[in-house]
């Protein structure tokens, strides 16, 4: 009899473990942050077709937020970024903050140091963009277990002292 009772209380100790570890598995975490978002910083730089880059967000028709509030399409983002060549993204400091468990959602604020180069323009301008980019990121996990944007907001882009001018 009371090897039955160990057995059952192991069994119950065994499946609560197993509920616990698949609870803390749905958990966003800042190494899956900097996998997804250095994987869109690279189809950015890599000047990927709209389509392609839509894989990184839940849902269609996404957009990315300037700080002025102007909203890009996927489309009209590559467009943007078709003036530079050369773009380095690299992230900064990172804070991941979980909202919810089900589904797994979590805000995640970013500094990021972009620099690009200018193509030339038509008056013959061109040089290096340097600057301090603020993210302002809302992330999900899929029911595939893999980490997408849900919202994505730049906060603020401040030019370093020495990088060309820009314009968006």
């Amino acid at each position: 009899m009371e090897t039955k009772i160990r057995n059952r209380s192991l069994t119950a100790l065994r499946r609560a473990i197993r509920v616990v570890i698949a609870f803390m598995s749905t958990e966003i975490t800042i190494d899956e942050v900097r996998t997804l978002v250095n994987s869109f910083f690279h189809g950015v730089a890599a000047d990927q077709p709209a389509e392609k880059m839509e894989r990184f967000f839940l849902y269609p028709e996404c957009r990315v937020v300037a700080p002025n509030g102007q909203s890009f399409s996927m489309e009209n983002h590559r467009a943007l970024h078709k003036q530079w060549t050369d773009e380095k993204h690299e992230i900064g400091g990172l804070e991941v903050n979980s909202l919810s468990d089900d589904p797994a959602r979590a805000r995640v604020t970013a500094t990021v140091y972009w620099q690009a180069t200018k193509r030339e323009s038509a008056s013959g301008e061109k040089g290096m963009i340097k600057a301090v980019v603020g993210e302002d990121w809302i992330m999900e996990r899929r029911p595939d277990s893999s980490l997408c944007f849900v919202l994505y907001h730049t906060t603020f882009f401040h030019p370093l002292p020495d990088s060309a001018s820009i314009e968006l």
